[in-house]
Parts: C-alpha cells; sequence; structure tokens
C-alpha cells in the first residue's frame, strides 16, 4: 500500500542521496520502520494507509509499542503536529533493534563497542576434546573404534561445530544427487546435521528424559534411532539390504553413511535409493508409535520402503540396479568328487497339499514355505556329520537365492523369521554350502517328499529302497556317470 501511493506521489519517502533510490519503509518480521519527510501532508496519508490496512485484515498497529524519531534540525511544531496527528510519542533516541543500534552515526567503533565486549566475557578457555565423542570425552570403545578406523577425526565430526561443514564434501555430493524425492534429500540433510527431535535433543527443551520410548533402556540419540534400537536392527536385517548392525562399527551416524554410500553403495544407484528412504520410514514409523504409544512394525517399515521405491524409480523411468546378490542364472550341474575328498551330499524337497496346507505336523500355507522348511531339516541332520563339508541341493529357485545370497526379497516377508533361523545355523557350522539342481535331478527326493505327504514313509527306505525308488536312484547315478564322462 505504501508503494502504490508512493508510485502516484501521494507520500513521499526520503533520498539517501542525491540521483539515488527513495527510501520508504523496511520490513523486518512483523516490525516495519517507516522514512518520511517532515510533511502533514505525508503523515495525514500514513495515517489513512493504517486505518485502511486496520479496516480490510483487522490487524491494528500497536501505538503504545511505536515511536517517532526526527532529524535534530526538524521544527519544534512540526514534530508536535506529526505526534497528534498519529498519536504516536516522540523519542530521543530510537534505541536497538535486534541487538544493533539503529543510529550509528560516523564513529562505527564506538557504536559496536558492546558487541567486542560481549564476545569477549563469553569466551570459553581452552581445553583438550576427543573428536571422534559427541561430548568430547575419550572412551575405550570410541578409542578401538578410531584404532580400527583411521579415517574417522576432525575432518568427518567435531563436536560443538556445525556438521555440514565438516562433513566430507564427496558425501554431500552423494547425497543431493541422489535418485529420491526432495523431501528426502532435505531429511538426509537434517538427519546428518543431528537436526532431528531425539529424545535427546528434546530433553534439552522440553522431553521428561533422553532415554528411548520403546526400549527405555538408552538414550536416543540418532546413532539408536536409526541403527541400534532392538526393532530398527530387526528391519535392517530383513530388508532388501541386509544389513546386520555392528554396536562395534557404529561411533557416528556420518562416518557409517559415508562408508556406505562411497564404498559399499558406489556404483549401486537402486542401493542408496533404498538405504535413504529406508531411514526416511524409520523415522516415520518412530514418530507415528510415539505419538499414537504404539510399539514400531519392522514389516510396515519394509513394506512402506519398498513400495516408495518402485512407485518412484518406476515413475522416473529409472533403470534398476538391486543392491543384492545377483540373481542365478546358469543351472548348477554335477559334479564328481574330487580323490580323495570326502563330502556328504543331501538332497532335499517338500510336497504341499493344498487341501490340507499340511505339511509335516506343521502347518503351511505355500510350497515356497515347505522348501525351506526342508533345507533347514537337512541343515539340521547335518550334525551327524560333524567336521565333514556337507553340499545341500535344492530345486527351488527362490528357496536357493534367498538362502545362498541372503536374499530376503525372495523371501515372504512372514517366513523371513525361518530364513533367518536357516542363514544363523548356516553360519555357524561354517561347512555347509547350498546348490540349485533341476527338478529332473531331484527325482529321488522329490518321490520320498510325496511318499511323506501320503504319510507312507516306513523306516529303512535308504538300506532297502521300494522298486520306484531304486529305479529313480539307478537313472540318476547313470546320469550322474554319463556328464562325469562327457
Amino acid at each position: 500500500m505504501i508503494s502504490a501511493h508512493v508510485d502516484n506521489s501521494d507520500l513521499n519517502g526520503i533520498n539517501l542521496a542525491r540521483n539515488y533510490l527513495t527510501l520508504t519503509h523496511r520490513l523486518f518480521a512483523d516490525d516495519n520502520m517507516i522514512f518520511m519527510n517532515a510533511k502533514y501532508r505525508n503523515y495525514k496519508m500514513l495515517k489513512k494507509i493504517l486505518e485502511d490496512y486496520y479496516a480490510a485484515s483487522g490487524q491494528q498497529v500497536n501505538m503504545e509499542k511505536s515511536n517517532l524519531f526526527f532529524p535534530a534540525n526538524t521544527l519544534d511544531h512540526v514534530r508536535d503536529g506529526v505526534t497528534d496527528i498519529l498519536n504516536i510519542s516522540n523519542a530521543e533516541d530510537p534505541g536497538k533493534y535486534l541487538g544493533l543500534p539503529i543510529l550509528w552515526g560516523r564513529l562505527k567503533d564506538a557504536a559496536l563497542a558492546y558487541v567486542r565486549d560481549k564476545i569477549t566475557t563469553r569466551r570459553r578457555p581452552d581445553k583438550l576434546v576427543w573428536v571422534v565423542a559427541k561430548d568430547g570425552q575419550y572412551s575405550v570403545k570410541l578409542g578401538y573404534v578410531a584404532a580400527t578406523r583411521p579415517n574417522i577425526g576432525v575432518d568427518i565430526y567435531r563436536p560443538g561445530s556445525s556438521r555440514s561443514r565438516l562433513m566430507d564434501g564427496s558425501v554431500w555430493k552423494v547425497v543431493w544427487n541422489l535418485k529420491v524425492m526432495l523431501k528426502v534429500k532435505h531429511f538426509m540433510w537434517r538427519l546428518m546435521n543431528n537436526a532431528l527431535a531425539t529424545r535427546e535433543a528434546l530433553a534439552k527443551r522440553c522431553a521428561p528424559n533422553e532415554f528411548c520410548p520403546f526400549c527405555g533402556e538408552e538414550v536416543e540419540t540418532t546413532e539408536h534411532v536409526f541403527l541400534l534400537c532392538n526393532w530398527v536392527r530387526v528391519a535392517w536385517f530383513s530388508c532388501s539390504l541386509g544389513l546386520l548392525i555392528n554396536y562395534m562399527e557404529v561411533c557416528d551416524m556420518n562416518c557409517w553413511f559415508g562408508a556406505l554410500l562411497l564404498d559399499e553403495f558406489k556404483n549401486n544407484d537402486y542401493g542408496k535409493a533404498y538405504l535413504i528412504i529406508f531411514c526416511w520410514f524409520i523415522w516415520k514409523m518412530r514418530c507415528r508409535s510415539v505419538f499414537k504409544n504404539i510399539n514400531p512394525d519392522p514389516a510396515a517399515t519394509i513394506d512402506l520402503t519398498n513400495a516408495c521405491v518402485s512407485e518412484f524409480w518406476g515413475v522416473k523411468e529409472l533403470t534398476k540396479s538391486a543392491p543384492v546378490m545377483p540373481e542365478y542364472v546358469n543351472e548348477v550341474k554335477w559334479q564328481k568328487p574330487l580323490p580323495g575328498c570326502i563330502i556328504v551330499k543331501m538332497n532335499c524337497d517338500g510336497a504341499f497339499d493344498a487341501r490340507t496346507d499340511k505339511a509335516e505336523s506343521m502347518q503351511a500355507d505355500s510350497a515356497f514355505f515347505v522348501e525351506l522348511l526342508t533345507v533347514k531339516k537337512a541343515v539340521l541332520l547335518s550334525d551327524l556329520w560333524e567336521g565333514i563339508p556337507i553340499t545341500i541341493e535344492t530345486d527351488c529357485v527362490d528357496v536357493f537365492n534367498a538362502v545362498q545370497w541372503r536374499k530376503y526379497s525372495a523371501c515372504p516377508w512372514k517366513y523371513h523369521e525361518v530364513l533367518s533361523d536357516v542363514l544363523e545355523l548356516i553360519v555357524d557350522r561354517r561347512l555347509i554350502s547350498v546348490s540349485l539342481i533341476s527338478r529332473k535331478r531331484n527325482y529321488a527326493a522329490d518321490y520320498l517328499a510325496a511318499l511323506a505327504s501320503s504319510e507312507l514313509g516306513p523306516q529303512g527306505l535308504v538300506s532297502a529302497p521300494p522298486s520306484p525308488l531304486a529305479l529313480i536312484i539307478l537313472q540318476e547315478a547313470t546320469m550322474n556317470s554319463t556328464l562325469d564322462n562327457d
């Protein structure tokens, strides 16, 4: 409104210099500074503008908190007249605004002397700090991490300083070039600058305590929210990335992200996108659970992440580069063991009756689950040959990919717990390998599974097999001998 009246020459501001711009007003948040020539018509017009603004918006200027300031050469009757028109008190010194004096004068050193004094009085004495720790205090754990990972240090993180300036520039370059939504990039900027409302941060303002609202055992730092809380560790291990979070390897969130973005997923844009969007949904699930006073759901977090990444990459028509091991391509052919090499080969298969949903004495709802249970059973039976290398052969491609490559995306979520048990059993035994064979090379196991589903599996099938099973074993042996000769 002021600019419109100035353009119509109804209002005159002040000239800062000859042939220079005219200054009329400056806005600072909800404050306004108005500059005008000390003429009655200017102040009458200003009063009309204020009245029109109040009538249109309903917002009225607080005259008690406002004041007028005139130059030293302004006549007294002009000052009194303007004061009466606007009903605003006259001030000899306008004071300070936002901590700085409005009138500086010609001696700026004197005007800013109080700023220098304030900085001098607030200066803290120098002290030694451990740059890897948030609080600057040394601990044996962080000392071990720093010794084993020498890249952690001043270049990555320094307590009490701005992380955005000290973060490795190559990490920020990767973050801003991620193929994710813009709001997710902004979320990552907040996360890596420790600007999220965790309990640790809120405890300094309004939170009753700084402990995690779910486990209640540790301080809810950024690292605890996204990596160390029990439900989060389950989510990381169960998602498509299959990451197993190790307490000793987690020192600082930025270091952890830097290692993944620059090394492990260096050439994997899909893996980077999945990693960041998964963190975003972890935070959303955490906040939702806190507000609704419910337990966080790792499965829902994974499903939301999978749907979001797939939808965004599909809309953008991006080439998917999955962050998991490559798919099985060439069929593993039977190979004769090396001379003098003792190997136990275990062929496994399962039979699923869709009419009864029954596998052995367990309830099952898919053939995949039955095949996964047979692999687990084979792993448990391997204890009979302790210290001998064992090869477990299956004809189910999805089970093979899930077990051999630790590919949780090939396994439905409701079976992830069973898959985790299988993987842990294999890791504990170490001499077990899993191979994929065609169905025609697995007839014997397939026949036995069909017998078991019909409850026709008597003891002694191996030592004295029935005629159909004996024929299958003979054909398989003949086929393998032919392959070996070829």
